[in-house]
């Protein structure tokens, strides 16, 4: 240890040396702090050495092209600025809205592209019924549907105090979610039993994504007072049931009351009430 600590100390010294000496001194002085390693230790000096000698050599290429960007970005137009100012937003979403700019767009829209920031959350509506088309299973995997299926009574919400929430602080109570909130093996299993009594009868699978998302879900279900049934329930119903609307309901109509009754075997009386509730509700439609 003693050792690599002199090596280190040595070649920092060199380095100093040829700042202050200059560059004829500095190979006399650096040889002469060479010549006393060992097979060792001039191997380190040599990698130390060539380590210390890049950074300002990689320094110097880097701060002309950030010199470069700077200048360009000062002189281009405002169509040409985009792919300058994307620098650094990697880790954020782009979406192309249209494929052409024009003079009129709005500021942030680049090329018909536009940033969106980490606290940014799309809440859309679409109607489900004869007057629209089918909504792919794709749009279903992708997003969380709230259905309304009934139309509730009335009621009055009081005021209250306005609260400010950043993403960054949304995200943590998420993580922490998980970390208090672990799904239960007894889930875990109850979920694995009905994937393969569903890949067996009616050839449907969870898919990774909507497996992820039961990870990601649930337990910020639970957090904010529900439970890994309801969580799990949720899903299920509003993502993998949902596929059955894309198939030939009238060839599995019966077999639904068999799931029916596999769903209350494996989770209790009653069972997730909400699959139950739409297996019966399409038995019904077909």
């Amino acid at each position: 240890m003693a050792k690599v600590v002199y090596n280190i100390a040595a070649v920092f010294s060199s380095i100093l040396n040829l700042l202050v000496f200059g560059w004829l001194d500095y190979f006399s002085i650096f040889k002469t702090y060479f010549d006393t390693f060992d097979i060792v230790g001039k191997i380190g000096a040599v990698i130390l050495f060539a380590l210390l000698i890049a950074v300002p050599v990689l320094i110097v290429p880097i701060c002309v092209h950030r010199w470069r960007v700077n200048h360009q970005l000062k002189h281009d137009d405002t169509s040409n600025k985009a792919p300058y100012r994307e620098i650094g937003r990697l880790n954020k979403q782009v979406l192309e809205l249209v494929p052409t700019a024009w003079d009129g767009d709005p500021r942030a829209l680049h090329d018909g592209k536009i940033t969106v920031p980490d606290s940014l959350w799309f809440v859309g509506t679409a109607n489900n019924d004869d007057s629209t088309f089918t909504i792919t299973d794709k749009v279903y995997d992708r997003a969380i549907p709230i259905e309304l299926n009934e139309r509730a009574d009335a009621f009055e919400c009081p005021r209250h105090e306005r609260v400010h929430v950043t993403s960054q602080h949304l995200q943590y109570l998420f993580q922490k979610a998980k970390v208090e909130h672990v799904i239960s093996e007894d889930v875990l299993e109850k979920m694995h039993k009905l994937d393969q009594y569903l890949q067996t009868r009616f050839r449907l699978a969870f898919g990774n994504r909507i497996i992820k998302q039961m990870y990601d879900f649930i337990p910020v279900y639970v957090a904010c007072g529900g439970t890994e049934l309801g969580g799990m329930d949720y899903i299920i119903a509003r993502k993998v049931l949902k596929k059955f609307e894309s198939m030939n309901v009238s060839f599995v109509r019966d077999e639904m009351t068999g799931l029916i009754e596999y769903i209350e075997k494996t989770f209790g009386e009653g069972g997730p009430p909400d699959s139950v509730s739409y297996l019966l509700r399409i038995q019904n439609m077909y």
